[in-house]
């Protein structure tokens, strides 16, 4: 933030960085490694009085210098210039903190300079004994630069101490000094035995040659022991963190981890073959390989050490995002705008949110993404988001995958940032032609108060179904429970369980039919798990099928009463906001193949399952398969609400909107009762996202559960002052109470929340829930759940939910209110006289 940005959109910085710092690493490490090589190998040829062994020093000391002082300090400085611009915040922590050992590796870097001139330009007139110990000061000077470079380096992963002191001494032994120092030094004994390949063998003295050639073989085989080693020691030493994000949350790393060791034993069987065949034609190409392979190690282990950081530059100190940890309750409070040094945007306005979000792209994205190029590319990365999708993603970043930082900034800035990206970059924004609903037309069944023998009353227990079973995901299979109760009518009315059958079919010939069975217990007859999908035709979209039911006297078949009800069942849940793809039916339901398969890949990608190759193999995928209650998975209701509150922070009933079939300009628009017309949302009754969740979670918990503890860690209520004031419930059976509301002696206030006062057993859900008689079930009454009478429906206005209110009293309400009892009753009653629960006056 103190800081301007380097503007560089086709190329990310972690790129530029990589390029450069992996050469310069890899020579650097030579040049260490290789001071050795030539000191001992001079000494060899002393000992052995061979003038041919000389001479491959004395070649391969040109080489060694040209090597690492021209293209090692080119690559330094570039380094120095690469992170100077593109992380100038922990460039300017590190130098000052560790002023003391930068002063100190330049003076010993000096001396390798110094001593390396001399040891080549005087490599033939010095005397013998005099050149080797000036090889001696060389080697001592550039392994005491490796000493200083690894203790301040380290500090980057493992700062221990050093995060609250800030001491010099305290950051540079840290815990990963050791490991790493040993890990470093025995690369850099491997790599002076992979460069010495290139001038051994082309020795001209054959026998020189063979043994200069198996020597090289030698620096490469021995020290490699000691590097697996050490690489083992280091990864152990980590803290749980730094060792998590190396070993399992990172996608990328556990990989590398794996492939170190053997891309070591690679190196060494080609370093071997190399010692074993001869001709030239042979040898070069695969020098050049180990070469090659030698260059990709040290770029795993540095990798490796870059990705253990993440979230961090500098960990626990300075995100990757540049932004110091101690600035952040500031960067949350007044903006990143406001609070950045280079930025020519300080308030966001209708005319500049997409420039506004391009200044913020530079301040936290840029470290890691460009615009495009090769390497994490933000046009590659967000392809399939949405403006919403978008946003949600940059709200849960940093908070379940622990990779990246959180988005620091405003709400505000957030959303400018997503629309930067999805608007600016890819050209797309959120707005849609609105849903193309029909309006469906409605018989309603006729009925004569006065001489009608019976009354039927039908219903489907839920108002608002999703059905998501569309090519290989099966998330939410059809299965509707119809339930009704067949009234005789008189004085005092008779519910009437046996002797009648009760069938049920859809009004327009497509979808399941079948028969009711007797539930004794609950007073009705009922048909369970029917199949019923919003899509009575191919390719076509209808959520609210009207079925006809039917009651018939068993032994005669004589007909004794008829009505209608609405079985909703939708497709309409939007994944492709976030997983990219379209609508697969009529432009507003179902979830299309392109969706389907990001939802795959992102969860491969993340639990490590196979979901996409077993999709592409023709299996069907079904969420609840594992999900299922009754492992040490959470339960899929727990697990999804869960995952994605992470991602939904901090909104009302628009979080329920962007995923559920509720949303009041979706094309479902499934919240249409009553509750919905008096101005209540999914929030008077469900809570927030975030405490919808966490009562969930909770409840996984008390179920030793335990991965649900990771998924409510980040979460914060917004209806209580801590996740422990949540009373957890169990998804389906622990439901709002209607009595939170309804105590039936005054009316419910005016902005009423149910939230958290859950039903205690299934039986005391709304769905099963009796009169005070135990006799007429509430939703004979009141209509399906989400679709209480009265109920307003976007397909087909007051008739298409309210069929059986305007059959039995003209008019669209609970069936017997308003005075009319005498739907039932065939006695003049007033409703105070009510004997199936209260009614407030």
């Amino acid at each position: 933030m103190e800081y301007p940005v380097w503007w560089t959109p086709f190329l990310s910085g972690g790129l530029v960085i990589a390029i450069i710092a992996i050469v310069h690493v890899f020579i650097a490490h030579f040049a260490v490694g290789g001071g050795f090589y030539l000191v001992l190998t001079e000494m060899k040829a002393v000992r052995e009085k061979s003038d041919h062994i000389l001479d491959h020093v004395r070649s391969h000391t040109r080489f060694f210098l040209l090597t690492t002082m021209v293209a090692g300090g080119l690559t330094g400085v570039g380094i120095w210039f690469t992170i100077s611009v593109l992380s100038p915040t922990v460039t300017s922590t590190l130098t000052h903190s560790f002023a003391f050992g930068w002063a100190a590796e330049w003076a010993f870097f000096l001396g390798e300079i110094a001593a390396l001139l001399v040891y080549h330009y005087y490599f033939d007139s010095m005397p013998r004994k005099a050149h080797i110990k000036v090889g001696w000061v060389y080697a001592f000077f550039a392994f005491m630069s490796l000493v200083v470079i690894n203790g301040i380096i380290t500090v980057m992963l493992t700062p221990g101490k050093w995060a609250q002191t800030h001491l010099f001494w305290d950051g540079f032994f840290n815990v990963s000094f050791w490991p790493s120092l040993s890990l470093r030094f025995a690369l850099c004994l491997m790599f002076a035995g992979l460069f010495a390949f290139v001038t051994a063998i082309r020795i001209p003295h054959e026998e020189t040659r063979e043994r200069m050639v198996r020597r090289a073989a030698m620096w490469v085989g021995l020290p490699f022991a000691a590097a697996a080693l050490s690489g083992i020691w280091y990864l152990l030493i980590l803290p749980d963190p730094q060792q998590s994000m190396v070993m399992e949350r990172s996608t990328q790393t556990p990989h590398l981890v794996q492939a170190f060791i053997p891309l070591g034993i690679v190196i060494l069987v080609l370093s071997l073959a190399i010692a074993w065949f001869r001709p030239l034609s042979v040898r070069r190409p695969l020098v050049w390989l180990v070469l090659a392979l030698g260059l990709a190690q040290i770029g795993v282990f540095e990798w490796v050490r870059e990705a253990g950081r993440r979230p961090y530059l500098l960990y626990g100190h300075t995100y990757s995002s540049s932004i110091r940890v101690e600035d952040v309750p500031r960067v949350l409070s007044e903006g990143i705008l406001k609070t950045a040094r280079w930025t020519h945007i300080k308030e966001i306005t209708e005319d500049n949110v997409l420039e506004a979000g391009k200044e913020i792209y530079k301040l936290q994205c840029m470290t890691c993404h460009g615009i495009t190029g090769p390497m994490l590319s933000i046009l590659d990365k967000t392809e399939k988001f949405s403006v919403y999708g978008m946003d949600s993603q940059l709200d849960g970043q940093g908070k379940l995958r622990l990779h990246m930082p959180p988005f620091l900034g405003t709400v505000e800035e957030r959303r400018a940032l997503a629309a930067y990206i999805v608007t600016g970059l890819h050209g797309r924004t959120d707005e849609t032609a609105p849903p193309a609903i029909r309006t469906l037309q409605t018989a309603i069944p006729s009925f004569d108060r006065e001489t009608a023998p019976y009354v039927l009353l039908a219903w489907s227990t839920r108002g608002m179904h999703s059905v998501v079973e569309d090519g290989a995901l099966n998330l939410a299979p059809a299965g509707s429970d119809l339930r009704c109760q067949l009234v005789r009518r008189d004085s005092t009315p008779e519910i009437i369980t046996s002797g009648v059958t009760i069938t049920y079919r859809p009004e327009d010939g497509h979808g399941p039919q079948g028969t009711f069975a007797a539930n004794d217990d609950m007073r009705a007859h009922e048909a369970l798990n029917v199949a019923v999908t919003p899509y009575p035709q191919p390719d076509t979209f209808n959520p609210y099928p009207v079925y006809i039911v039917e009651a018939r006297d068993e032994a005669t078949g004589a007909l004794l009463a008829v009505t209608k009800t609405v079985v909703a069942a939708s497709g309409e849940v939007a994944c492709n906001r976030c997983h990219g793809g379209q609508w697969a039916v009529e432009d507003m339901s179902g979830i299309s193949k392109a969706t389907q398969n990001d939802i795959f890949a992102v969860h491969d990608k993340i639990q490590g399952t196979d979901f996409t190759a077993q999709a592409a193999a023709g299996e069907v995928i079904r969420c609840q398969s594992c999900h299922d209650g009754n492992s040490d998975i959470p339960e899929f209701s727990a697990a999804i609400h869960g995952w994605h509150a992470s991602y939904l922070t901090g909104r009302d009933a628009d979080a329920c909107n962007g995923c559920h079939p509720s949303a009041p300009d979706g094309a479902t628009q499934s919240f249409r009762g009553i509750h919905n017309m008096m101005g209540l949302t999914c929030t008077n009754c469900h809570g927030h996202m975030e405490d919808h969740a966490i009562g969930l979670l909770r409840n996984e918990i008390e179920q030793e559960r335990y991965a649900a503890r990771a998924l409510m860690e980040p979460l914060k209520p917004q209806q209580a002052a801590s996740a422990a004031e949540i009373p957890p419930r169990e998804a389906w059976t622990q439901l709002p109470h209607c009595s939170t509301c309804h105590d039936f002696m005054q009316s419910p206030p005016p902005d009423p929340s149910a939230f958290g006062q859950w039903t205690a057993s299934s039986a005391d859900l709304f769905s099963n829930g009796h009169d005070y008689m135990a006799a007429m079930m509430c939703q004979a009454c009141h209509g399906a759940t989400h679709a209480v009478y009265m109920a307003d429906n976007a397909w087909g206005g007051m008739e298409r939910d309210n069929i059986q209110p305007l059959q039995y009293q003209q008019m669209a309400g609970p069936v017997g209110g308003a005075n009319n009892c005498g739907v039932c009753h065939t006695r003049e009653l007033d409703m105070s006289e009510s004997a199936h629960h209260p009614i407030p006056q």
